[in-house]
């Protein structure tokens, strides 16, 4: 008996769907699962790169989660209330994020690699 939920999975598979479904009100969200790079104080990095990020993108209209597994793995969550105001978000140019992503890689913090994104939609 699993209860609420059963899943046999891979957790980057299923950790993000619920992490997402735990901001309240927003119906539309992004993950961006992101991998350390090697070195003692990659994961650091990592969690404080997510943290310079975050004022950002709420400044952009996203809610703004972020979540570590053991392995080290970070899922960076930006959730919407709707398929629209993601969609406004995503057109929008943000020379700001843009420039302090540029900051991060002249910095050498840079080394995390992005390894997958969802997109999804509460039906």
């Amino acid at each position: 008996m699993c209860g609420n939920v059963c899943f046999m999975g891979p957790i980057y598979s299923v950790l993000p769907l619920l992490a997402a479904n735990s901001i309240g009100g927003r119906n539309t969200f992004q993950v961006f699962i992101w991998e350390p790079g090697p070195g003692q104080g990659a994961v650091q990095s990592l969690i404080q790169g997510a943290l310079g990020a975050k004022p950002i993108h709420e400044r952009a209209g996203a809610n703004i989660s972020a979540y570590t597994d053991l392995l080290g793995n970070m899922y960076y969550v930006m959730a919407y209330d709707d398929v629209e105001a993601w969609g406004k978000a995503a057109d929008t140019p943000n020379p700001e994020f843009d420039a302090y992503m540029q900051e991060l890689g002249a910095n050498g913090e840079g080394t995390a690699t992005m390894v997958r994104v969802i997109t999804a939609t509460e039906l």
